[in-house]
């Protein structure tokens, strides 16, 4: 036994001489109704994010960073397994009490590093499945996730003293706060209390927040006050009123409160000396509603119009990212599952998205399957370099982009529609097949309620 012991003591000792580093921790932040134009990195003038924005100046910010859907559901499902959500059934957002859900088995960011060692933890909005405590779905702790607190959807009420909430299976309902404070509180108070701090982390924090209803702490809308006095309303496409909308100084300080909270767990990482090995990721999950900004592209949530599907996308990761790096290469999170994987060292599993370690580096990155995007209404759409392909099943013009040249290329878009309809085909051969009443109503489809 003794041998022994000196035996493993010599190879750690080795170890320790040979300079083995311990795998890199992964933290993601994902907004809910954040657009583009929402964060002080990419030029707003009436919001201050400064701890998103530190995220940008200490690490890389991509400037067509995209959602993998344009609304909530659909996107969850895509950054969590890196694959085009209709290949995973999940056509739009899940209501409560659906029967569509993210399938069981499916590997995911956080199985994939909970199978190597790595703690894991989810604390936010969920969205992939119609139940937190259904025992016929998967759940966040069948998809990876050692630790979760979480709500299937909205928080409910508001996002102060929201309710819904279940942690680890168990219905806690109501708790008493703010709901982006009551999320980083629980992460924080997961990541303090782990079992072996010196084993990797990865957390994900899905924040409600600005998703309305909105209810914001007073001193983080009292800035904004004597700026914006007054209260946007909502209009469909056809112009028609739908409703009043929050003042707008409470919008922007619940930007602010939210960006205050990222702030928490940056301050968290540089104390528990974290920082440095820890790529920490911030976007959203769809475009905005009004009175968010999709800083001047077109559209918004629910369309696949720049405005509708390109959001903000900051990174930081001190020994392997360049501070200050703006990159232009089309991205987004449906490449994180992929980065997880090489940033890990670990084989990635069947995949759309590509590894942005290679954009790290100053290099260029490649990718087997072009950015390509479906919607409940119809469109689909297609990224390929600098060109953008959208096409609408439902009569109409141009689908709000900056300028519709296609009768100038017809070669290119005619390759173009032959890979979106192949890749189309090619994501429904294995998708599931859920009942007409799975899919919400009509008059339910509303950016209120995903």
């Amino acid at each position: 036994m003794r041998r022994l012991l000196r035996l493993l003591l010599a190879l750690s000792f080795a170890s320790a001489a040979a300079g083995v580093e311990p795998k890199p921790n992964l933290v993601i932040f994902l907004a809910d109704d954040l657009g583009w134009g929402d964060i002080g990195a990419n030029g707003s003038d009436r919001v201050a994010t400064p701890h998103i924005d530190r995220i940008a100046a200490e690490g890389i910010r991509f400037s067509h960073f995209y959602a993998p859907a344009a609304v909530c559901s659909p996107t969850r499902a895509g950054l969590l397994t890196g694959r085009n959500p209709f290949r995973l059934g999940i056509y739009t957002y899940v209501p409560n009490r659906s029967p569509m859900h993210l399938p069981r088995g499916e590997p995911t960011i956080a199985s994939v590093l909970r199978a190597s060692g790595y703690d894991t933890c989810f604390v936010g909005k969920w969205g992939v499945n119609g139940g937190l405590t259904d025992p016929t779905q998967a759940q966040p702790g069948d998809l990876g996730f050692d630790h979760w607190l979480a709500t299937q959807n909205n928080a409910e009420g508001s996002h102060l003293n929201p309710g819904g909430f279940v942690r680890n299976g168990r219905p806690v309902g109501r708790i008493e706060g703010y709901s982006a404070q009551i999320l980083v509180d629980e992460a924080l108070q997961w990541l303090r209390a782990r079992k072996d701090p010196a084993r990797p982390f990865c957390f994900f924090v899905w924040f409600h927040e600005p998703h309305r209803v909105i209810a914001t702490p007073e001193r983080f809308a009292a800035p904004y006050r004597a700026r914006f006095p007054g209260r946007a309303e909502a209009r469909d496409e056809s112009g028609a009123t739908e409703g009043k909308l929050p003042t707008i100084a409470d919008y922007l300080g619940n930007i602010s409160h939210l960006d205050h909270q990222v702030g928490r767990v940056l301050t968290a990482l540089d104390e528990l000396r974290a920082a440095e090995r820890t790529l920490v990721v911030f976007t959203s999950d769809n475009g905005p509603i009004a009175p968010g900004s999709s800083g001047g592209l077109k559209g918004g949530k629910t369309r696949l119009s720049e405005g509708g599907i390109r959001l903000p996308g900051v990174m930081r990761w001190p020994r392997r990212i360049t501070p200050g790096q703006v990159s232009d290469v089309p991205v987004g999170s449906i490449d994180l599952l992929a980065t997880a994987c090489a940033m890990a060292e670990l084989a990635t599993p069947p995949t759309d998205g590509a590894s942005l370690l290679p954009l790290f580096a100053g290099e260029p990155l490649v990718r087997a399957t072009p950015l390509f995007w479906r919607n409940a209404a119809g469109e689909a759409a297609l990224r390929d370099g600098d060109w953008k392909l959208v096409a609408r099943a439902a009569k109409g013009g141009a689908a709000h982009e900056a300028r519709d040249v296609a009768g100038a290329e017809p070669e290119r878009i005619a390759r173009m529609r032959a890979a979106l309809v192949a890749l189309h085909a090619d994501t429904q051969r294995t998708a599931p097949r859920w009942p007409e009443s799975a899919l919400p109503r009509a008059k339910n489809r509303s950016a209120e309620n995903n």
